[in-house]
């Protein structure tokens, strides 16, 4: 039986395809083979491998003149069947599983070496935390805060918009709403502005209940809160 390969690797390139590399057989000579395999099913008791190309020896014109090498010792598997791959749901997506076998000339073949790769893991970009409006200590004594960009945040940020007058900052006197307390009906369309004036990640819908406004009953102010930034979320708060 022929000697297997060894140090079988697989590099993720996005859309080029997927680069394998190993070290040759301790016996491989030019008479040699090699088989590549891609897993294409993992449904099936036992999984299923095709193969996808063979390497034989490989031929060049030197000085000496024609001259029949060992295999090749890498091979490229193209992004494209990567893509018709993951789209027949056989296996699973962002993933593949190889394997490399040696074949002598009469035909013996090795065992299987076999490697996986996967979709390397995306790195968001991080920026630094902000306070909470109303600071606060965890149980470690450290400052609560949220990160940017999450719903925490963009909401705490439209709350300090509608809870600030405009002209109450001198700094920046036309940040936030006019005073809603003596106004009837409340004009929704203007704090609606202001909110996304202020804060354009903020996506506000908002509905005002009024309780007996002439005997002197409360108004409530819902704001039901969407983002632009898909990995914030959403929610409700009254004002």
């Amino acid at each position: 039986m022929p000697n297997p390969i060894s140090n079988l690797t697989a590099i993720w390139v996005e859309g080029t395809g997927i680069e394998l590399s190993w070290t040759a057989a301790t016996d491989a000579t030019n008479d040699s083979f090699y088989f590549v395999y891609v897993l294409t099913s993992v449904s099936t008791a036992t999984p299923i491998w095709s193969l996808v190309t063979t390497l034989g020896a490989e031929i060049i014109n030197g000085p000496a003149g024609i001259v029949a090498l060992a295999p090749a010792t890498s091979y490229q598997y193209p992004w494209a069947s990567a893509a018709i791959l993951w789209a027949s749901g056989t296996v699973t997506p962002n993933s593949l599983a190889f394997q490399v076998i040696q074949s002598d000339d009469a035909g013996n073949t090795s065992i299987g070496v076999t490697v996986s790769t996967m979709s390397p893991p995306q790195t968001l970009p991080t920026a630094p935390p902000h306070l909470q409006n109303i600071p606060a200590l965890d149980s470690f004594g450290q400052f609560l805060v949220n990160d940017q960009d999450s719903y925490s945040e963009i909401s705490d940020s439209v709350e300090m918009i509608v809870g600030t007058q405009i002209g109450q900052r001198p700094a920046l006197p036309d940040f936030g709403i006019l005073d809603p307390t003596f106004t009837y009906p409340i004009d929704t369309t203007s704090m609606r502005n202001a909110i996304v004036t202020w804060d354009e990640r903020a996506v506000p819908t908002i509905t005002v209940s009024y309780e007996d406004v002439i005997g002197g009953g409360n108004t409530n102010v819902s704001i039901e809160l969407a983002t632009t930034n898909a990995n914030s979320g959403e929610g409700t708060f009254d004002g």
